[in-house]
Formats: C-alpha cells, structure tokens, sequence
C-alpha cells in the first residue's frame, strides 16, 4: 500500500464455507502483538452492503477495503502493518484461526522504504 493515496486493499480468502458465513472482521495494526491497538476496524457481514468492506463476486473469495489517503497516515510509512482476520459462522463455536498477514506501507514513488 501507498502511503498518503487513496487505495483499496485487496484481500483474497480461501475455503470460506459461503453457506454458514455470519461476519468476517478485519483488524488493522502497526505491531502483531494482541495488546497492539486497532488502528483501522472494519467489518464485512454477510447479506449487509457496505462500502467500507466489500465483495464483487458471489464466490465471496475477494473482499476490498477502501483506505482514504487520511487513514494511510495512521500508519507508519515504511514498515509493515498486520492485517488480522476473524472469521464467524452462524451456529458454531468452530470459528477458524486465520494468519496475520504483514503488508508494507510504502512511502511513495520518490520515499526511502525502510527494509526491516
């Protein structure tokens, strides 16, 4: 991701049962650490439209968050951020662990990234 742009990350799920799928959660922060704290929340929920999360095929396999060029800034440029997904399904307690994914946020076409 680009910071200070406006952009819109795409995120690619797989093995989603679509027929039990309730919600998924997106939590965004600056360190994987649980106590680290959410600087972007949103969340996707199965039959609800919303434009802050959400998916273009009926296979429910993309799903794509806007960043506002504003929002870029609660991030640190040049380093990674972490992407958490929760994933809930209706009428069970089985709800499956997914990785967080580490993103790197860019500085721009002309800023220096730092490679750590």
């Amino acid at each position: 991701m680009e910071y200070g742009m406006n952009t819109t990350l795409k995120i690619h799920m797989i093995d989603l049962h679509t027929d039990i799928l309730e919600s998924i959660e997106f939590i965004f922060k600056q360190e994987n650490k649980n106590e680290a704290p959410a600087i972007k929340y949103e969340v996707w929920t199965n039959g609800q439209e919303s434009d802050r999360v959400y998916t273009l095929d009926d296979d429910l396999e993309y799903f794509y968050i806007p960043f506002t060029k504003e929002e870029t800034f609660d991030f640190v440029p040049g380093k990674k951020f972490f992407v958490d997904a929760r994933i809930h399904y209706t009428d069970t307690f089985d709800n499956p662990k997914v990785p967080v994914v580490p993103i790197m946020m860019d500085t721009g076409l002309f800023g220096k990234v730092d490679e750590e």
